[in-house]
């Protein structure tokens, strides 16, 4: 009761000041609803949506190894390794990444195997061997060995690696074997049952191993710089040696100066740049007692003039074929093969320093591919056959790449058949500015990514320019303050400018924003009205630049500068490039546009490059 007569009293008393101020009401509505104007809606962050990122981006690094997965009918992938030890796949039709581990900060991915499904990583210099599952990116066992890494040898040595996936002889799946320094150990893939360990006779000194697989037989070559090779042959299933081990004297031997490899008909090859011999044993042969020798120029007339440097392998996929490349002193590249009678080497075709080598096999087909960039822009694909040398004109085409992609640096080539049972390919291209691209037989590239982004050396926030409008706005005002003429004209052109201001604010007030009513600068980013947003200037270790908008991270303009590259430098106790960027001139120096300055190393002569952009 109390309660209920409160109430009625405060009614009582409303009615009554209602009934006494009914005049005064309007008028204090009218104050209410210019109160209510002040308040508008607000835009706040949860807490825990503080520290949350506006966007991210994932990158794989400077490619090292690509494998072309087709285990999938539905989605065809692309497993890429890269040296900052990121193992990522790739969807192959459009680009993105499927998935992406990042490993261990130490160390590398020594070796990427890959056939049929099985997907095989060796990583810390043969310490650990991992199997993952393709589709998913799943880590399906991993194995970890006392390894002995190679630390002080050569380069054609991979630091003391071997590894390969050898098909089961009893047809029970795959073999991982995996030759680390002096220790040689075999996985059986399916489950990741060690199948054998052989701790192969080391000798004090400096000394490299190679391997290489003929059918249910493992040959392992110890080569000693200076002195000696020693042959071991060993089962693939049990690891034990199939007959006693050979030593052949290598006097000629010198890792400076030497480059060796097993091509696929096993032949150990090994070419000295200061005799410019070439050097050659079979690993078949039962009784090994001296490497066969010829000078290089006596090889062909390709080779006068000239010194070899280096060996290599054709294609990134295993087994390597019976050809390789000899790589001159003239930049020249010439491919080598062995006759199958005389087991004799021979010059098959010399190819030129801008031409990208490479070879691959589909069926019991075999094609050399050759890229070349002879124009800005444009780059040449032509295909051989490796029996004849017989171009095949079908399968030439001209790819138009962007300007601000550099020059070719790897290929990785993948055949396939079409629906109408030709043959087709595609290609994986990567440039000296770490950009990957995929280009598809008719000519165009499918996608790019710029992996450069993942290695960013300096960085600078600069505030965009004003809009188009304002910039005009602003010109008109300048152009008034200098004018001469008639008092009439002059007045006639200071109410055009108060006319286009009024319709820029008129505009505003229906709710449209500045940015939608002009022209922009940069494709579509100008400054907001609080100046939040930025571009952000970036400087990569290739020596490539990028501007990204800060609201979403869009790339709106990239540019590649070939003759720049980082300045020697120490980074948390490790030797890093580094790059000096300076801001000389913001966007407030209006009409004047900005322009920064980028201090770094020179590629040729000059000791400091200095470049204005």
């Amino acid at each position: 009761p109390g309660c209920e007569h409160s109430v009625t009293s405060w009614l009582a008393s409303w009615r009554f000041i209602v009934e006494e101020e009914e005049m005064e009401c309007p008028m204090n509505f009218c104050y209410m609803l210019l109160f209510l104007q002040h308040f508008s809606v607000v835009a706040g962050l949860y807490e825990d949506q503080v520290g949350d990122f506006d966007w991210h981006q994932s990158y794989l690094g400077r490619v090292k190894s690509v494998r072309f997965d087709q285990s999938s009918h539905t989605t065809k992938r692309i497993i890429v390794s890269a040296h900052s030890n990121v193992l990522a796949s790739i969807n192959a039709r459009t680009g993105q990444i499927l998935w992406r581990h990042v490993l261990e900060m130490s160390g590398s991915i020594d070796a990427l195997l890959h056939q049929n499904g099985a997907l095989i990583t060796v990583s810390r210099g043969g310490r650990l061997v991992r199997s993952w599952d393709p589709s998913s990116g799943l880590l399906i066992w991993e194995s970890a060995t006392p390894g002995s890494q190679q630390r002080d040898s050569p380069q054609w040595l991979n630091g003391g690696v071997q590894a390969e996936l050898v098909q089961h002889p009893e047809g029970k799946g795959y073999i991982v074997v995996v030759l680390s320094g002096y220790l040689l150990t075999a996985w059986l893939h399916s489950g990741g049952k060690q199948l054998w360990n052989v701790t192969i006779n080391k000798e004090p000194g400096n000394g490299g191993y190679l391997m290489s697989s003929h059918g249910d037989i493992l040959y392992v070559a110890k080569l000693r710089d200076r002195i000696h090779a020693i042959f071991h042959s060993y089962q693939l299933i049990s690891g034990q040696e199939t007959q006693p081990s050979q030593m052949v004297s290598t006097p000629w031997l010198s890792f400076e100066t030497s480059s060796c490899l097993i091509t696929g008909h096993h032949f150990l090859v090994c070419v000295d740049k200061v005799t410019e011999a070439f050097h050659w044993l079979s690993l078949n042969s039962t009784e090994k007692h001296l490497f066969e020798m010829a000078f290089v120029q006596s090889l062909g007339d390709s080779m006068i003039g000239s010194s070899p440097m280096y060996v290599s392998h054709l294609g990134h996929e295993t087994p390597n074929y019976q050809e390789f490349l000899l790589h001159l002193s003239t930049g020249k590249k010439v491919v080598i093969t062995f006759d199958p009678v005389t087991e004799k080497p021979i010059a098959k075709k010399t190819f030129e320093l801008n031409q990208d080598v490479q070879m691959a096999t589909f069926g019991d087909m075999t094609i050399l591919f050759i890229l070349s960039q002879k124009q800005q822009g444009l780059l040449d694909i032509q295909c051989l056959t490796t029996e004849d040398l017989r171009e095949l004109s079908e399968l030439a085409q001209t790819v138009e790449m962007p300007d601000h992609v550099g020059a070719p640096k790897q290929a990785f080539v993948y055949l396939f058949h079409k629906k109408d049972k030709s043959l087709g390919y595609r290609i994986l291209l990567v440039t000296e500015d770490c950009v990957v691209s995929l280009i598809q037989q008719n000519g165009r590239l499918l996608w790019t990514r710029e992996e450069s982004l993942s290695d960013v050396r300096a960085v600078e926030f600069l505030d965009l320019p004003i809009s188009t409008g304002k910039s005009h706005m602003e010109n008109l005002f300048i152009e008034l303050a200098t004018a001469t003429g008639d008092p009439v004209s002059l007045f006639l052109q200071r109410i055009t400018v108060q006319l286009t201001q009024l319709q820029m604010f008129l505009g505003s007030l229906n709710g449209k924003q500045e940015d939608e009513l002009e022209d922009l600068t940069i494709e579509g980013m100008s400054r907001d009205r609080f100046n939040l947003r930025k571009l952000i200037v970036v400087l990569t270790s290739p020596g490539k630049l990028f501007g990204i908008d800060s609201q979403d991270g869009k790339v709106h303009w990239q540019l590649y500068l070939p003759d720049l590259k980082p300045m020697t430098g120490i980074d948390n106790g490790r030797d890093a490039g580094v790059y000096f960027m300076f801001v000389q001139r913001t966007s407030e120096h209006f009409p004047h546009p900005p322009q920064i300055a980028i201090v770094g190393s020179s590629k040729v002569l000059l000791p400091c490059l200095s470049v204005c952009v």
